[in-house]
């Protein structure tokens, strides 16, 4: 009992000469869109997508290994949101702010500052936020330094103030 070719639902089942209705309809949405001669590509643009979604996954990641305390981590995701070729966006802001974080916590505070001010000359709205993290910086950098005064001390007695501080003056009396 097979539908004749005469019968109505005979013109909806696809023959190897006729194409079914999922592709009349995508053919007519191509010449509708103007693409005809082709079949539409629902892909087209995904490599976009795909960045961005890398770019999303990637400053996830910084994130979480900033929350555990990997700042090590937490740079490299950042940089490589920054740095990678191709889809990477030298002027993600998130990515800047988090990975300057990070190198505050590395103890590379020059580095945190260039990221700081790049992030704030691309988004100014950001300045309250590059302000609080400048100070976070300042204060760990003065307490490191402290604390390299206090190893020389430990280490060499009186006078390490003067070389802990860069004095290089041969006035400093050293216990012999």
């Amino acid at each position: 009992s097979s539908p004749s070719a005469s019968s109505p639902s005979a013109s909806l089942l696809p023959t190897p000469s006729s194409p079914g209705p999922s592709a009349r309809a995508a053919s007519a949405s191509a010449e509708a869109a103007g693409v005809t001669g082709r079949r539409p590509n629902p892909w087209r643009g995904a490599q976009d997508d795909c960045a961005l979604l890398m770019n999303a996954a990637l400053l996830n990641a910084a994130l979480a290994a900033s929350k555990r305390g990997d700042d090590a981590s937490c740079e490299r995701y950042c940089a490589r949101v920054l740095d990678r070729d191709p889809g990477g966006d030298p002027r993600n802001v998130k990515a800047l702010f988090r990975r300057g974080r990070a190198r505050v916590a590395l103890g590379r505070w020059d580095d945190a500052e260039d990221d700081f001010a790049r992030a704030e000359k691309i988004d100014p709205t950001v300045a309250r936020d590059v302000a609080a993290e400048r100070r976070k910086a300042s204060a760990a950098r003065a307490e490191a330094a402290e604390g390299v005064k206090r190893g020389f001390s430990r280490a060499f007695g009186r006078g390490a103030e003067a070389y802990a501080d860069g004095c290089k003056c041969t006035h400093a009396r050293w216990p012999y």
